[in-house]
């Protein structure tokens, strides 16, 4: 008690040494005063006092009790008056430390929306051991000094910069990251961000975190990551996320073996030309889905060493992969495997797709699976049954060069809806559903519409049941002549729907390849 007495009358001495006293009305009168910024000092209680400077450098007006906070370990700012000076009133802040007991910064100045400029040069911070949040929200921040900044004991820089709006350039050359555990969002959304100055003392080996590390940071044009050790990461989702001008990424370093998320990793990722991820090892990964969405001008992505036992979801995979040329999954092992929703969807180059080795036994959802794949002429397809898919909906619907597709081992007796399954296929000329349960269907709209060189469709195991919702367009604009064969008596709305068009319709047990012949 003597000694924190003792402090708090050494401090006073120091503001009556150093400060002159201010009258109520020179206090009224400078209030008006444009400041250019305002000095934290922080005692040894964890007691902060403000102190605001004008541009000849001169002290304003200090901000006495009961404007004194306490700076702990838990909780952000919480003092009402304080908050408001520092969100409303402050361009730029420089903190000097009187005594080392502090050991947090966390969220000191979260939301401080009109902060310019933030200087640590001399902030004595050997004590602390987390800057989360650090400036969260700040979207008027342009510049920080971090010179002399002691972050040896620092174990978490989450949210640091995030929404730093117009931040466009970070030195953290002389950060010492060797304690951290948590980057993820470090920083996120700093859209403006043009260069991030990383040294080898940003040392990432006890790193668990790095989830949306750069979401957003959509003016970086690169990143050296040569120093990053990821050997301790689980988390690596949305990491990458839109960082849209962003042309290469060496991530042959990373070791990422322990890593559970990928989804969104390199989401619109519109520059990137080539990845080489041949390094990475995936046996722990569970979750892929956006993990390339969007990245709209990359050619090659080398994932021949990928281990995808684990994984439940490549939804979305590599939608819009607008310029992909080829993609090799044919060391794929997918016992967990449960949706692949669009997982081709837009890839318009891509030839040729192997997916024989898929184990579908656990697959749900196959919706948009090749959709749009407009130059795909064939599908090595699963030789896995599929016991517990509910949906194929537009699979292969816009796939204009697909000519024949082998659907044979494909289990549809749990198939709620095939509405579009091979709608805009122009090249198709065959089709064989023969093996198609369609006992739980409830809706096969548009299914051959717009496939305009079909001879043949074989329906002859479709039996219409009382689940069927709707049956609309199903031969919308397929040639005239077309062979449909079908199982007499079960079908009498789609012989409704085939007398509309002037089409052969036949019924099973007819041979059709001696028709072919005649």
């Amino acid at each position: 008690m003597h000694k924190r007495i003792k402090q708090a009358l050494l401090f006073q001495l120091y503001l009556f040494l150093f400060f002159p006293y201010i009258s109520k009305e020179q206090e009224k009168n400078e209030i008006q005063t444009n400041y250019s910024y305002i000095e934290l000092y922080v005692t040894g209680q964890g007691n902060v006092s403000l102190f605001y400077k004008d541009e000849a450098n001169k002290f304003c007006r200090n901000i006495t009790p009961p404007d004194e906070i306490q700076i702990n370990n838990e909780e952000p700012i919480q003092n009402p008056e304080m908050v408001q000076y520092l969100k409303n009133k402050t361009n730029n802040v420089k903190l000097i430390w009187i005594n080392k007991k502090i050991n947090t910064l966390h969220c000191l100045f979260y939301l401080c929306k009109n902060i310019t400029y933030a200087d640590f040069s001399h902030f004595d911070t050997t004590f602390v051991d987390s800057v989360g949040d650090l400036f969260d929200g700040c979207s008027s921040l342009t510049s920080v000094n971090f010179n002399n900044f002691d972050s040896s004991n620092v174990k978490d820089t989450h949210n640091m910069f995030l929404k730093c709006i117009l931040l466009k350039s970070i030195d953290l050359s002389n950060f010492n990251t060797s304690k951290v555990e948590l980057m993820n969002q470090m920083f996120g959304s700093c859209n403006s961000l043009e260069y991030i100055n990383l040294s080898k003392k940003f040392n990432t080996s006890k790193v668990k975190n790095m989830d949306r590390m750069f979401y957003g940071c959509s003016s970086l044009i690169s990143l050296n990551l040569s120093y990053f050790n990821t050997i301790n990461v689980l988390n690596m989702a949305y990491m990458f996320y839109n960082c849209s001008k962003i042309q290469s990424l060496d991530l042959s370093y990373f070791d990422t073996s322990k890593v559970t998320q990928m989804g969104y990793m390199f989401y619109n990722c519109k520059e990137l030309i080539s990845l080489d991820l041949s390094s990475f090892d995936t046996s722990n990964v569970n979750n892929m889905t956006n993990m390339f969405s969007n990245c709209s001008k990359i050619i090659s992505i080398d994932i021949s060493s990928f281990n995808t036992s684990k994984v439940t979801k490549f939804s979305e995979m590599f939608l819009n992969c607008n310029s992909l040329k080829s993609i090799n999954v044919s060391n794929f092992r997918t016992p967990e495997l449960t949706d692949t929703s669009s997982m081709f969807s837009g890839c318009k180059e891509l030839k040729y797709i192997d997916i024989s080795n898929f184990d579908m036994t656990k697959l749900t959802i196959m919706t948009n699976m090749f959709k749009n794949c407009k130059k795909l002429i064939s599908i090595n397809f699963t030789k896995s049954k599929t016991p517990n898919l509910s949906y194929i909906g537009s699979m292969f619907c816009g796939c204009e060069s697909l000519v024949s597709v082998d659907l044979s081992n494909l289990i549809t007796n749990n198939v709620i809806n095939m509405d579009n399954v091979f709608a805009n296929c122009k090249s198709l000329t065959s089709v064989n559903l023969s093996n198609f349960d369609t006992s739980k269907m409830t809706r096969i709209d548009s299914m051959f519409e717009d496939c305009i060189n079909l001879e043949y469709i074989n329906l002859q195991n479709i039996n219409e049941t009382n689940n069927m919702e709707k049956m609309i367009n199903i031969f919308r604009n397929i040639p005239e002549n077309v062979v449909i064969c079908l199982t007499e008596n079960k079908t009498e709305n789609l012989t409704n729907e085939i007398k509309k068009k002037s089409c052969y319709t036949i019924y099973c047990g007819y041979d059709w390849i001696n028709h072919q012949k005649k």
